[in-house]
């Protein structure tokens, strides 16, 4: 899938203390399905917050860092 963007390494870490600090898992393996859209969603608010525009395709290629299926990308 190389339609999906590049994106560095701390958008997995802010997912990563997402899940350890404010739904109390030991790793991003421990977040259940129905857990993961809202930290993919958080760590988009985060960026944006931040001035950075994700780009298409960020929602999948988060996924896959984090080592989850992606859902899909809107």
């Amino acid at each position: 899938m190389s339609d999906l963007p590049f994106l560095p390494e701390n958008w997995r870490k802010r997912a990563e203390g997402i899940a350890k600090h404010s739904l109390a898992r030991h790793s991003l393996a421990d977040v259940p399905p129905e857990e993961r859209a809202h930290i993919i969603e958080r760590v988009g608010q985060g960026m944006e917050g931040e001035g950075i525009v994700p780009p298409p395709g960020w929602r999948a290629t988060l996924a896959r860092q984090c080592g989850w299926e992606p859902e899909g990308d809107a």
